[in-house]
Order: C-alpha cells, then structure tokens, then sequence
C-alpha cells in the first residue's frame, strides 16, 4: 500500500491498511504561491496564461503539471519492475490520478481535465502483456 505524504491520503489508507509507504512522488501538484488560496483572488494576469498551457507553465514557485505527470510515471514505472502480480492500493490526489491515467492511455496531457475524478473514488488500472489498461474510473 503507497500514498501521498499527505494527510488525508495516509488517513484514507490507513482505514483500510495498517502498513502504509508514503512516496512523495505521488503527492498533488505544487501550486506555489497559489496554494491554499481561494481560486478568486488570484491574479488573471498569472491564472489565465496558466489554464491555456498548465502542461507547461507553472504558478508562481510551484510545478508544471507535466512535471506532475513525470515524478507519478516514475513511481509507476518502478511499481511495474519491482513488484509482486499482486494488487496494489494507491492512495493519491485527482490531478495525480489524471496525469497517471493520460501517461497509461497515451492520451495528451493537455485533455486531463477531461477526465472527472470523484473524491474518494476507486481508479483501477491493470498492466498487462506489457501496456497499461483502465479497467474502472470512479468506482
């Protein structure tokens, strides 16, 4: 069982394991200065070129969703070397479960959001003669 450091993942997976690896690579996209802040008081001159290319840009001191993408493949691809053919609980963020899903569909990035990802949702996701498969998204 891994999980984002943060709180309510470690919290989320510790009710339904009692051994949980916390991986930082699978914790929510750094917004930098924009973290918890209410979306409102932004400024547009930063937020409105962010929506047209987050794959790429960045908030102000934090990460690109691309960079999101590459740290949550990364984990993946050693999930995929190193273990067992056994089941694996992943307890992680929306926006980390998007990226995830665009990197094992081979979708572009920039559709994520696409993607509508229900708070305390099940994604299951299966490799398999050497290609990642969606098995059920929100469940």
């Amino acid at each position: 069982v891994f999980s984002s450091p943060a709180q309510r993942c470690l919290a989320l997976g510790g009710a339904v394991a009692t051994e949980i690896t916390p991986d930082e690579r699978l914790r929510e996209m750094n917004f930098g200065d924009w973290e918890n802040r209410l979306w409102t008081e932004l400024p547009r001159a930063e937020t409105e070129p962010w929506m047209a290319d987050y794959v790429t840009l960045a908030p102000p001191n934090g990460e690109t969703f691309g960079a999101v993408q590459q740290r949550a493949a990364a984990f993946l691809a050693e999930l995929t070397a190193t273990a067992a053919a056994e089941p694996t609980l992943v307890f992680t963020h929306g926006g980390t479960i998007r990226a995830l899903v665009c990197h094992c569909l081979e979708m572009p990035l920039r559709n994520a959001f696409q993607l509508q990802i229900e708070y305390a949702s099940v994604t299951r996701i299966r490799f398999e003669h050497g290609r990642w498969q969606l098995v059920s998204l929100n469940y």
